[in-house]
């Protein structure tokens, strides 16, 4: 049994906007810091994740919002 969640990222100006299309749990996680890494490496200096298509999330999620928010903070140092 494969688990996945569809990501997709659109671009407005320099910020990312990130849905996840599933849960986000410790098997997805890693999925969802890729996409939101690579808007980041992209060069948005700001990013909305849209969670409306979300229905859990677990620390390992937390744990990726976390990490976006101190990446995004450290371009602005």
């Amino acid at each position: 049994m494969t688990v996945s969640v569809e990501i997709t990222t659109n671009r407005v100006g320099t910020t990312a906007v990130v849905t996840p299309h599933g849960d986000i749990d410790l098997v997805t996680s890693p999925e969802f810091r890729t996409a939101v890494h690579a808007a980041i490496d992209d060069g948005a200096t700001a990013m909305v994740i849209d969670l409306s298509d979300s229905g859990f999330l677990d620390s390992t999620a937390l744990g990726v919002l976390v990490s976006v928010h101190r990446r995004l903070g450290d371009r602005l140092t």
